[in-house]
């Protein structure tokens, strides 16, 4: 039995050969850890994927509408408490309003002058969470939009979404980027959103990135970075702003020259602001402690370990 979303609308041979490598890639349901893969949260394997609600986005919000006969209704809320905490949004589910601990509308909204044209694309989403970018990017056209994640907890978020409204077109995989170095000239779009800093080897990660996107295609980037000109990065000795896991935080001449060196061309730094509590931030939804709590009390320019405050650098870069 598979964990994935894979659509069956997916026919074209090709199509479906590249979305077998990522079906090979997760893992056995059986040997999953914690808990029984199918219940995902008590119950709600007993609800069928919907395919006839409503996805839209106004006013700052991705608002999933279930059909009225859908029977997952009344569980909703329970659903979303149980699947705490909640990262990336913020999501309408119904009429229940998850807060995140990102503002992902923020992200979305910087990138989205940048994806172009996606009608008939072939897009990956590395480390998609709980898919808010793949229904963004799934309301922006037909394209075919894969999304991966090795996490299990924003998989099963990810299938509360679909069971009240599903986008066709998205499909998800269970597994890490390191599948991608299997993969050749497939992707016309790459979006890499808050993950190059969590990679022990981000240059391998670009090559494998590189190599995997057809002639002329993108990647776009938004990572965790430091202020400041000239090519550098910090190692953290073992944590960054409070958080494991970091490997290295580059300024944006550093990602910059990064790319150059990895071999892509036409490598554009479109945006950076210094990273606040208006868009990172400790909610009912996502109730732990959260950037505020790993400033310098006495200088929120510095980190709790004395490191430079952190900012967010959006890049792009052609194959």
């Amino acid at each position: 039995m598979s964990l994935s979303s894979f659509s069956s609308s997916h026919k074209n041979s090709k199509d479906l050969s590249l979305h077998l490598i990522f079906k090979e890639a997760e893992p056995d349901p059986d040997n999953i850890s914690n808990g029984n893969f199918n219940s995902v949260v008590t119950g709600i394997s007993g609800f069928p994927d919907s395919y006839t609600g409503s996805v839209s986005y106004t006013d700052n919000m991705l608002t999933l509408k279930p059909d009225l006969n859908n029977p997952i209704i009344p569980r909703i809320n329970e659903f979303v408490d149980s699947l705490r905490p909640w990262k990336k949004g913020p999501i309408t589910l119904h009429s229940r309003i998850i807060e995140s601990e990102w503002r992902s509308d923020f992200k979305f909204n910087f990138i989205q002058p940048r994806l172009g044209n996606t009608k008939g694309k072939t897009i990956l989403d590395i480390g998609c969470n709980n898919g808010y970018y793949l229904y963004r990017l799934g309301l922006s056209g037909q394209a075919d939009i894969i999304g991966i994640d090795p996490t299990l907890q924003y998989y099963r978020q990810y299938c509360l979404l679909k069971k009240i409204a599903g986008i066709k077109q998205i499909s998800y995989y269970l597994c890490s980027h390191s599948v991608i170095g299997k993969i050749k000239k497939a992707f016309d779009l790459i979006l890499c959103m808050g993950i190059i800093y969590h990679c022990q080897n981000p240059a391998e990660l670009l090559l494998h990135c590189r190599d995997s996107l057809k002639k002329k295609g993108r990647i776009i980037i938004e990572s965790q970075g430091i202020p400041g000109k000239g090519n550098y990065a910090i190692i953290p000795e073992k944590k960054y702003a409070g958080a494991n896991g970091i490997w290295f935080v580059p300024t944006a001449d550093c990602l910059t020259a990064l790319l150059k060196r990895t071999g892509y061309r036409n490598i554009e730094v479109f945006h950076t602001h210094v990273l606040t509590a208006e868009e990172q931030r400790t909610t009912a939804d996502s109730p732990g402690k959260s950037l505020p709590d790993f400033l310098d009390n006495n200088d929120n320019s510095k980190t709790i370990e004395g490191y430079p405050a952190p900012v967010r650098i959006y890049i792009s870069a052609e194959k």
